[in-house]
């Protein structure tokens, strides 16, 4: 008879950085929202299947520095607006096999927001991964809204 080897879990210890890009996802000319892969990481940087909720916060960043009537630099902080959010349920069995894990693709679909035609427009997002009671974020701070 053969055995089950049960996989040893190991602790979430970072969400790590995440790299977020505006994309278009179907057969339309619209950019439909924004995705990223999902990397929860252990201290050795193994990646953890987890089941939790992921949050995430579309946000304009602030600009802080002005030069000739153009705004040269820009901050991702708690003071910007909100202009899109998302909270969604992740499941273990998205990270496909539990001995070889993959990273999955985030898409959150704009709800709320619709990019302008400015091809710089830029916003942040903050990512908060719950699974129980512990909270990972990661931030990217410079995300093309309008796709690169």
């Amino acid at each position: 008879m053969g055995e089950t080897q049960k996989i040893k879990k190991l602790p979430v210890q970072t969400l790590g950085k995440i790299y977020a890009s505006a994309e278009n996802w179907d057969a339309d000319a619209e950019i439909d929202g924004i995705t990223f892969s999902l990397r929860p990481a252990s201290m050795n940087d193994d990646i953890v299947p987890v089941n939790g909720v992921l949050v995430a916060k579309l946000k304009r960043p602030r600009c802080v520095d002005v030069e000739f009537s153009t705004c040269v630099r820009e901050v991702c902080d708690n003071r910007p607006k909100v202009i899109d959010e998302w909270n969604v349920t992740i499941m273990e069995s998205e990270f496909g096999d539990p001995k070889y894990p993959t990273t999955p693709t985030m898409r959150l679909e704009y709800k709320n927001f619709r990019p302008s035609s400015d091809k710089f427009e830029k916003g942040c997002l903050k990512v908060e991964l719950k699974i129980g009671g512990e909270k990972f974020e990661a931030i990217e701070d410079a995300v093309y809204l309008n796709g690169w």
